[in-house]
């Protein structure tokens, strides 16, 4: 069977890629990453703080420098290192060009495709090119948190578990069938960057899950949303990241980027941190978080 994993070009799908290419290794596998850019801090929410560490920072200061190297060094393998040990094509799209998406499928020529926190909508003719279907992992409850930032939403209205929802994918948002969802009980110890991977790696649980009925050329089996229940999310605002971190909540913490990064690089030195954030002096900090904005 042919998969198709569209996926974004952070840390947060680097861990969840090391799930599900574990899982695929019978299948003809390509992944289309998409870099999504510099990301915009200029609103001062602690949201876009944690989208600079797992989709700029990281990457480019961890993950990039791993993959130079002739073996990975931790137990998490960096996007290059994945493509080696699994034979996978990794190709980037690009962003300024909305018809790559559509070029790189149709030359790949899949039989279901994956969106595995993928930053675009998928549009006719893509839409119907695999024949199987395209499924999402999503990070919120459906039909209750569809759209952006559905875990930050799903917080912020005092739920006690985050839930990742396998889903198909039809021509609206997040509104497709339901074929299975997980919930990962939230750890107020813990930042909310923390719990992304263990999120998206529940969904590619998910998708694993369904290959025995996908490579028997049958779609497995998915129940239709309740419309009435749908509550669109918006993107979280500068105001309601606050709230959350007024409220207990942290989007990054050192501890936590230095155990993830840890995973990928081996232990470092005791009491030494994984990541210097003092490249980054002089910065206004948010409340609650002892990193300074970059610049």
């Amino acid at each position: 069977m042919r998969i198709m994993v569209c996926a974004e070009k952070d840390l947060v799908t680097c861990v969840a890629l090391n799930r599900l290419l574990q899982g695929l290794d019978e299948h003809t596998v390509m992944v289309a990453l998409l870099d999504q850019g510099p990301v915009d801090l200029s609103s001062g929410s602690p949201l876009r703080l944690s989208d600079w560490f797992e989709r700029e920072m990281l990457p480019q200061q961890v993950l990039a420098p791993l993959d130079g190297l002739p073996a990975p060094p931790g137990e998490l393998l960096s996007f290059g290192h994945l493509a080696r040990r699994y034979g996978v094509p990794f190709h980037t799209l690009d962003r300024t060009d909305a018809a790559d998406l559509h070029r790189t499928a149709a030359a790949f020529r899949p039989d279901v495709i994956l969106s595995l926190r993928f930053g675009r909508l998928f549009r006719e003719p893509t839409l119907s090119l695999p024949p199987l279907g395209i499924f999402n992992t999503h990070s919120g409850a459906l039909p209750a948190y569809p759209g952006l930032s559905a875990y930050a939403h799903t917080l912020l209205a005092g739920e006690p578990d985050l839930t990742c929802t396998l889903h198909v994918v039809d021509a609206d948002i997040d509104s497709g069938p339901v074929i299975a969802s997980r919930a990962l009980t939230f750890d107020r110890d813990r930042s909310i960057l923390w719990h992304l991977p263990t999120l998206y790696m529940l969904g590619a649980e998910m998708f694993l899950e369904t290959l025995a009925d996908l490579a028997a050329g049958r779609r497995p089996i998915a129940r239709p949303q309740d419309s009435a229940g749908r509550r669109y999310c918006k993107e979280l605002t500068p105001d309601e990241a606050l709230t959350l971190e007024h409220r207990g909540f942290r989007f990054v913490d050192q501890r936590d980027i230095d155990d993830l990064t840890a995973r990928f690089t081996g232990p470092a030195p005791e009491h030494e941190p994984v990541v210097n954030h003092s490249r980054h002096p002089g910065h206004r900090t948010t409340p609650n978080s002892p990193f300074a904005w970059p610049r």
